[in-house]
C-alpha cells in the first residue's frame, strides 16, 4: 500500500494541474520506469509473495526471482494502459512519453495536442509498445510456470495478457490514438472469445502460448 501511494504522490507532483493548459510530461525514461512499478509492478510482487505463502503447489517456486518477474508483469499492463489512454491523459494535463523520448522526434508535450502530429508519434508509441511488449512476455513466463491443475490462477494471469496484447495491436494500427475521443479497446466479442477459447482448454499452455505468440507478432 505505500508504494501505491508513491505513484499517487507521483501524479500529484508531476502533474501539478488538471487540464491540457496546464500539460506536463515525464521527463525521463526511468521515471516511467519508476511510475509503472509504483502503480502496477509492486501490485505484481505482492501478487507473487501472497500466491506463494498459500498454494503448496508453488512451493517449487524461487520466489525472489518470480517476483522481478511479477514486477515486470505488472509494469506491462501498466504500460499497456499508458499507450491505450494517450490522448484523454493529455487532456488531463498529463503526458506519461517521456520528454526524452518527444525531443529525439523534435516533438513538445503540447505538440501531441493535435491529432495532425500522429504520424511523428506512432514512432514514439511503437517504442513504449514494444517495452510492454517484453515486459508481457515476462509475464507470459511467469503464467506458465503456475502448474497446469492450477487452472483458475493460471486463466487469472493469462487473460489481461492476451487482453493487453490486443489491446496494444490496436493502439498500434491506431490513427485516432491522439484524440480524446476515441477509446481504443477491443471489442466484448474477442474478450468473450479469448475466455471461451482459454478456458475450455483449462488454460492450456499450448493454447495460450499459439495466440499470445500469434498476438506479439502482430503488435509490431
Amino acid at each position: 500500500m505505500m508504494t501505491l501511494t508513491k505513484g499517487m504522490e507521483m501524479d500529484l507532483t508531476v502533474f501539478t494541474g488538471d487540464s491540457a493548459k496546464a500539460l506536463r510530461a515525464l521527463q525521463t525514461m526511468e521515471e516511467l520506469d519508476c511510475y509503472t512499478y509504483y502503480v502496477a509492478g509492486c501490485v505484481g510482487e505482492f501478487w507473487t509473495r501472497m500466491v506463494a505463502a498459500h498454494l503448496p503447489s508453488l512451493t517449487h517456486w524461487n520466489v525472489p526471482e518470480m517476483v522481478q518477474v511479477g514486477v515486470r508483469f505488472g509494469k506491462g499492463l501498466q504500460l499497456t494502459n499508458i499507450v491505450k489512454d494517450l490522448g484523454r491523459d493529455l487532456q488531463r494535463g498529463r503526458c506519461y512519453v517521456p520528454d526524452v523520448l518527444l525531443q529525439r522526434a523534435g516533438l513538445k508535450p503540447t505538440d501531441l495536442l493535435s491529432a495532425h502530429n500522429v504520424a511523428r508519434v506512432q514512432p514514439l508509441l511503437r517504442h513504449l509498445i514494444g517495452i510492454a511488449r517484453d515486459h508481457l512476455d515476462q509475464g507470459w513466463l511467469y503464467t506458465m510456470a503456475i502448474p497446469p491443475r492450477e487452472r483458475r490462477l493460471r486463466l487469472a494471469c493469462m487473460w489481461p495478457i492476451l487482453f493487453a496484447g490486443e489491446t496494444l495491436w490496436r493502439v498500434a494500427e491506431s490513427p485516432d490514438v491522439l484524440n480524446p475521443r476515441v477509446n481504443i479497446k477491443m471489442p466484448k466479442s474477442r474478450v468473450y472469445l479469448i475466455m471461451l477459447l482459454t478456458a475450455v482448454t483449462g488454460g492450456s499452455s499450448y493454447v495460450g502460448t499459439a495466440y499470445w505468440g500469434r498476438l506479439r507478432k502482430m503488435v509490431l
